[in-house]
């Protein structure tokens, strides 16, 4: 398999529909007789006249109608918040240049890089993992030793031995299911990758912000802001002649705002009237800035920071 072969990205575009507005007008024909004592502009004037008194309340017809919305305008759901100026979706996942390092090629650090960007495409931007379901694009990604680990362990809440002691649905960003919707299909993102030298290649380390507008299903009222703080890292190597990007860490460190006494790998929003959790009230005490991304790698969940 070549390193093109194995680092193939496919990056679903939605395009946004657009509204038309269909405007009636009236359209009217004069035809002036050639004995006529009136001139065809008068009677144009005329007959515009008597348009206008069949129909009261309309008034004089203009050449062009353009509709106004007298409704309020509402606000986006990152407007006055410092999500607000984050690129949309994987626009924010902008990689270092490639160049040849540490014994790989400028080919075989692009793909690299482009593999380590669809990683973070498949498990914080894909709607499908996001809400809850099944992570199949990035399981896809993993080379096959760690796929088939990573299924294994994913979801998993007993029966842990002492190699096999994590739930990997903790690699991808998940909001519980039916917990929430997305109030919008863009999801704001910042942060940064970073290129060092690795034993038997190079190391690329993600940081980078993931910033949500989610809402309770159906209930528009409840929607606010989840900020997920990611952090990865990639040990890339060539191995048999084949280019291998082993995931060695892929952690949502923090999350916030969202439960902390429920410990099953899913993100649980916080709503006004969610019961107390006493463990996120006692975080929020301590609480640091979400939007931070030297925050370090701790992990955290807070009840009340602004966000």
């Amino acid at each position: 398999m070549s390193p093109d072969d194995f680092f193939t990205q496919v990056e679903p575009r939605r395009r946004p529909r657009r509204r038309k507005l269909a405007v009636a007008g009236i359209t009217v024909v004069v035809i002036a007789g050639a004995a006529g004592l009136v001139s065809a502009k008068d009677q144009v004037r005329e007959l515009m006249a008597t348009v206008e008194s069949a129909l009261p309340g309309i008034g004089p017809v203009p050449e062009e109608t353009e509709a106004v919305d007298a409704r309020p305008e509402e606000l986006g759901p990152f407007e006055d918040s410092r999500a607000e100026n984050y690129a949309n979706g994987a626009a924010g996942l902008v990689m270092p240049p490639a160049k040849a390092m540490y014994g790989l090629s400028k080919k075989d650090v692009a793909a690299a890089l482009k593999r380590v960007k669809q990683l973070m495409i498949a498990s914080h931007l894909d709607r499908t993992t996001v809400l809850g379901g099944r992570p199949k694009a990035f399981i896809d990604l993993l080379v096959p030793e760690e796929r088939a680990w990573f299924r294994k362990n994913l979801d998993r809440k007993s029966g842990f031995t002492a190699k096999d002691d994590f739930n990997t649905r903790a690699w991808v960003h998940s909001f519980a299911p039916k917990t929430a919707e997305l109030a919008t299909d863009v999801v704001k993102v910042n942060g940064e990758a970073t290129l060092a030298r690795h034993p038997d290649g190079m190391k690329v380390t993600v940081n980078y912000l993931f910033v949500y507008a989610i809402q309770r299903p159906g209930q528009p009222w409840t929607r606010h802001r989840v900020v997920a703080h990611h952090l990865g890292e990639v040990h890339v190597s060539k191995q048999g002649g084949e280019l291998v990007a082993w995931v060695y860490d892929w952690n949502t460190g923090s999350v916030t705002p969202a439960r902390c006494d429920i410990d099953d790998g899913f993100t649980h929003p916080i709503y006004p009237d969610s019961p107390h959790d006493e463990v996120a009230a006692k975080a929020t005490e301590q609480a640091g800035d979400p939007y931070r991304l030297d925050a370090g790698t701790s992990e955290n969940c807070t009840i009340s920071e602004e966000t």
